[in-house]
């Protein structure tokens, strides 16, 4: 059997010579009967090292856990912060290990990967200023916040204050076990592909697609065809 295609290699280019988005889920399946199951659609173009990394962990069939949920302040930014939360099992650190990318703003439905941890979050209500830190991976429809993710909120849940930042944190009394699996089309990250780019500005990197180089920024965080001016 071949092996997964490169994340980029799916998707296709624009006339603007930018990358767009390809249909790939994280599906989330609690062990709690009475918790319904989510997808997340992943956004590759916005972080390919992060979206490749989980999907790499999740076609393992891993597992993580829901430990914390918080529901949409009123007229204040938090606490609570509006979001629901769960740790990943990486025991190799491979989620850890990966630095921030995209700069695209978290809004309700944003899924994202908490820079230096393997928590993700999905986001209920609009975080400015929060994707300087926090990586977008992807989405979820209004559907399936609604249906699968707010009835989270309803759980008994406790106060508990973070030791470094004292944030207030909404965590629940019973941690929700859940499975981790993805659907559609496979990906993996490019990092293993990296190349020395001769003649090209320190803040580039190259990578290979097929054969066809393409280029990334690590201080934009974007991607591009086009090859850059040295």
């Amino acid at each position: 059997m071949d092996s997964p295609e490169p994340c980029h290699k799916r998707l296709k280019r624009s006339r603007s010579n930018s990358f767009e988005k390809f249909s790939s889920q994280l599906v989330v399946t609690p062990e709690d009967s009475m918790a319904k199951p989510w997808a997340v659609t992943l956004d590759c173009s916005n972080a390919p090292n992060s979206v490749g990394t989980l999907w790499r962990l999740a076609s393992k069939d891993c597992m993580a856990r829901v430990h914390r949920a918080e529901a949409v302040p009123y007229g204040r930014d938090g606490p609570p912060y509006g979001l629901v939360q769960a740790s990943i099992d990486d025991h190799d650190g491979l989620l850890k290990a990966l630095t921030h990318e995209g700069s695209q703003q978290i809004v309700r439905g944003s899924v994202c990967l908490i820079g230096k941890t393997s928590d993700i979050f999905v986001s209920l209500m609009p975080h400015p200023g929060w994707e300087s830190s926090m990586t977008v991976i992807g989405s979820m429809p209004e559907s399936g916040i609604v249906e699968a993710v707010e009835p989270l909120l309803l759980r008994p849940i406790h106060d508990f204050v973070h030791p470094k930042y004292k944030t207030v944190m909404a965590l629940l009394d019973k941690p929700l076990r859940c499975r981790l699996t993805v659907a559609g089309d496979p990906v993996t990250a490019p990092a293993s592909n990296i190349t020395a780019a001769p003649a090209i500005h320190k803040d580039w990197r190259t990578y290979y697609s097929n054969g066809q180089p393409y280029y990334y920024n690590l201080v934009t965080r974007k991607t591009q065809w086009e090859a850059p001016i040295a």
